[in-house]
């Protein structure tokens, strides 16, 4: 988030590297970087396993909480940015700055509104079961620790499988799950235990036998978890699943446009869509229809082709 304009010195340019900050800075662009770097320090703790992804390995041990109360925290958190954010004069921004802000602005309006509109975590039983495999794979996967360290956070994020699943079976209504999202949470769910026996075990053949003793026990606690889980999916969800996977016309387009971050309405970009596959059709045409004619010179070919021919001659080239 932090972005400076050019400096006309070479030690003006070090000092302002070494200092993290610009000395040009007008009191918006530094009130502004100030609230980029509380929101990279306070943000990811809201979700210690995106936090995992993102590169930020302050949380590796920890799992996401799916409460209530988490979530009062994290929308309070998401406020309280957005009002800072609006009490920055954006007129006075640098420019990259103005970019950066609607950046932010975008992230936490769709954050905000994920929590009050949203809320899948009534309907969608997915996002447990991802949070799950998540978690391990994110510390596996990746060589940025030593593997005693990783296989050590892995253990204990296991060990909070039963309240992780716990947490999401409380807040989820089951007559809103829709079939298909039940159907696939199962298979996932039981792709859990593939992922500790395929990916999580072997990793930890070179570690210590007190670290690896903490795994096992970890591993049995979380497929004690992941099955009670199963169960419940399989014999509670699925077959009371009533929920339709379509979210309706007006959330679907206030998350197209969060996420595009742009007042596009869908019938504008499925027109534009058309229009540019017609356009690169045409191209595509134009290309073979000279290359098609280059081998076969007496060869007729109009410029308005129709549907089939226009894709046999392509085919052909």
């Amino acid at each position: 988030m932090k972005s400076h304009g050019t400096l006309t010195a070479p030690w003006v340019a070090v000092i302002a590297l070494i200092m993290n900050t610009s000395p040009y800075l007008c009191a918006d662009d530094a009130q502004f970087d100030a609230l980029g770097q509380d929101y990279i320090r306070d943000i990811p703790a809201l979700s210690p396993v995106g936090a995992t992804g993102l590169g930020d390995h302050r949380f590796d041990d920890r799992l996401n909480a799916l409460t209530p109360g988490s979530r009062d925290h994290a929308r309070t958190t998401y406020q309280s940015f957005l009002d800072r954010l609006e009490s920055i004069d954006r007129v006075t921004l640098s420019r990259n700055r103005k970019v950066d802000a609607a950046l932010l602005e975008n992230a936490l309006r769709y954050r905000l509104w994920s929590l009050s509109a949203l809320k899948e975590w009534e309907w969608n039983p997915l996002d447990a079961v991802g949070t799950a495999g998540s978690s391990i794979y994110g510390l596996i996967s990746r060589d940025f620790a030593p593997l005693e360290t990783r296989i050590e956070s892995a253990a204990r994020r296991l060990e909070q499988f039963p309240r992780l699943f716990r947490e999401a079976r409380s807040g989820l209504v089951v007559e809103r799950v829709p079939e298909i999202h039940a159907e696939t949470a199962l298979r996932q769910n039981n792709g859990l235990e593939t992922l500790l026996d395929d990916l999580l075990l072997p990793a930890a053949d070179g570690v210590s036998e007190p670290t690896r003793r903490a795994l096992q026990s970890a591993i049995e606690i979380a497929r004690g978890a992941i099955r009670e889980h199963g169960d419940w999916l399989e014999q509670t969800v699925l077959p009371n699943a009533a929920g339709d996977f379509r979210v309706g016309p007006e959330i679907y387009d206030t998350k197209l446009a969060y996420s595009l971050q742009s007042p596009l309405r869908r019938e504008e970009i499925q027109r534009r869509a058309e229009a540019e596959y017609t356009d690169i059709r045409k191209k595509m045409y134009e290309v073979s229809r000279r290359m098609y004619r280059e081998r076969y010179p007496y060869s007729e070919l109009p410029e308005d082709p129709s549907p089939a021919l226009q894709q046999a001659i392509i085919r052909a080239a």
